[in-house]
């Protein structure tokens, strides 16, 4: 039943490891929202218990791929950055240029006027339809990981603010980790809010260069691209 299941990159790095900071930020939020004790004690004894944790981590990755997805639509396309730049450094208009001459040659289509994002789509097509892909699995799966943290240290930060702020109305102003031995304070929660909050800018920097290096791999893969000839195409001609 499962001799053709397959684990990619992006299963891994995409949706499992940010899952499992998203579903460690929400289990904060939890507590902070409903206190149920002031003593938690953490402890996952049983693989069945483990299991579950992971399978309910890949899906809470799921989740932050999808927030992240609706963040995307309301940000500047990375693929727009690239095609669009007017900056001094900006990606070679020339490349551009040619690409777009290319798609009208090979499809008959003017992408002149496309979306940026749609002349990216139909070279990452040809590219992929070529076989010669490189590295565009890394920048993918990469990308992916990025913009899962990235949403997942956003839910961290709101967690330790949230359990932060919950905190005074607790008289001891700290909460015990019963196997650790260690009650997490206000100031420690107020440092590992700022912690999550950089490393969530940090992350969305990378997730957006990740996505720059998967668009700049297209174009110029596209570009390098050679249409495999028609077999027989000469002995017609001198037949004619």
């Amino acid at each position: 039943m499962f001799k053709d299941l397959q684990v990619t990159l992006y299963e891994v790095f995409g949706y499992l490891i940010p899952g499992m900071v998203n579903l460690v930020a929400l289990a904060v939020l939890f507590w902070a929202l409903f206190f149920p004790a002031q003593v938690v004690a953490f402890d996952i004894p049983t693989g069945e218990l483990w299991v579950a944790f992971l399978v309910v981590a890949y899906i809470a990755g799921h989740m932050a791929q999808a927030v992240g997805n609706l963040v995307e639509k309301r940000i500047k396309p990375v693929e727009q950055l690239v095609i669009e730049n007017t900056a001094p450094d900006r990606f070679p208009q020339t490349v551009v240029d040619g690409c777009k001459a290319k798609a009208k040659e090979l499809t008959g289509a003017d992408v002149s006027g496309a979306p940026a994002r749609w002349l990216y789509r139909v070279c990452d097509d040809a590219v992929m339809r070529s076989g010669k892909i490189g590295e565009r699995e890394i920048y993918i799966y990469r990308e992916g990981f990025y913009r899962g943290i990235f949403v997942s240290f956003s839910v961290m930060a709101v967690a330790c603010v949230a359990l932060c702020i919950r905190l005074f109305s607790v008289t001891e102003r700290q909460v015990m980790l019963a196997k650790a031995q260690w009650g997490v304070t206000q100031w420690q929660l107020v440092f590992f809010a700022v912690v999550s909050v950089i490393w969530a800018w940090l992350s969305f920097r990378r997730y957006r260069r990740f996505g720059e290096y998967r668009t700049t791999h297209a174009l110029l893969g596209f570009l390098t691209v050679k249409e495999p000839k028609k077999e027989g195409g000469g002995d017609e001609k001198k037949g004619t």
